[in-house]
């Protein structure tokens, strides 16, 4: 009987020392979890003018609020132009962040000129690739933002619509600077097979060579035949001059806003973890706009 007694005892206690640890382990991945919550790196957008060897550059940068050095996003608009990300960009990037979802970034949204509410035109984006893109990464580097952008990383350029054809030739004009792209819901104007259509010929392809390079074309499926050519056009184009994109066609949308911010998340996505995530992953981690 006392063998007996002393066994029940002994197991007694093994289960109170077990629920104690439980307990405690319990009581610190809260703590962790209510730490990680309050000491997100959150930022915020606002509008910058620069001058550099007599020509101005303006826009909104994304920034976040702790000092430090981050990687740099260059966002080119569609034709609407970049209002929309002065209002609504910050609020879907620090969702993003604060569900742990993507790596704190600073972005860097150009203007083609001082009014920030203009829509832009056809000529805007070529003339602005090819003469003022290389240059305004050079004022940035010698302005303010300078020390809290991590030029020792590869950059990014993304862009959606007409923006998307953009960023993808801002990636086959500066292999050397804009490592990873993202071509999302582009329009035709970087490549078409139409003679005379096109920014670039076939013999002008070249991208990064960095083996770590992340390269993003998207689109919906239900968005447009336009965009879907586009995408299967710069899809073939690239894959024969021996540079591959990953494909990241979404089930459903309109070429609009949460369109692009889906596929805008799925490009960082890429970027910061290296999967191509599908509408079914998205659906599983929670993901919104905001």
């Amino acid at each position: 009987m006392k063998s007996m007694s002393r066994r029940i005892v002994s197991l007694f206690t093994t289960l109170v020392m077990t629920f104690s640890i439980m307990s405690l382990c319990l009581f610190n991945v809260e703590t962790k979890v209510a730490a990680a919550g309050s000491n997100v790196n959150l930022g915020a957008t606002t509008d910058y003018s620069l001058n550099y060897n007599n020509i101005q550059y303006q826009g909104y940068i994304y920034k976040p609020q702790k000092e430090g050095k981050y990687p740099v996003v260059v966002c080119i608009a569609g034709t609407g132009g970049v209002a929309k990300y002065g209002s609504k960009f910050a609020a879907s990037m620090n969702s993003w962040i604060k569900k742990g979802l993507i790596e704190p970034k600073i972005y860097i949204m150009p203007a083609f000129s001082s009014n920030l509410n203009a829509e832009f035109k056809g000529d805007d984006y070529k003339i602005f690739l090819e003469y003022k893109l290389g240059s305004m990464m050079d004022a940035f580097r010698t302005s303010e933002y300078g020390d809290s952008i991590d030029f020792s990383t590869p950059m990014s350029v993304l862009g959606y619509s007409m923006g998307g054809a953009a960023s993808i030739y801002a990636g086959n004009l500066y292999p050397d600077t804009f490592v990873n792209v993202g071509s999302l819901s582009p329009g035709q104007e970087y490549y078409s097979t139409v003679e005379g259509y096109g920014w670039i010929k076939p013999s002008q392809v070249r991208f990064s060579k960095n083996s770590k390079a992340r390269r993003l074309l998207a689109c919906s499926k239900t968005e447009g035949s336009n965009y879907n050519t586009a995408v299967r056009n710069y899809d073939t184009l690239t894959r024969n001059k021996g540079y591959r994109f990953k494909i990241y066609r979404t089930n459903t949308g309109s070429h609009d806003w949460p369109v692009f911010m889906r596929e805008t998340f799925v490009f960082l996505y890429y970027v910061d973890n290296n999967i191509v995530l599908t509408d079914n992953m998205l659906l599983n981690m929670g993901y919104s706009t905001t």
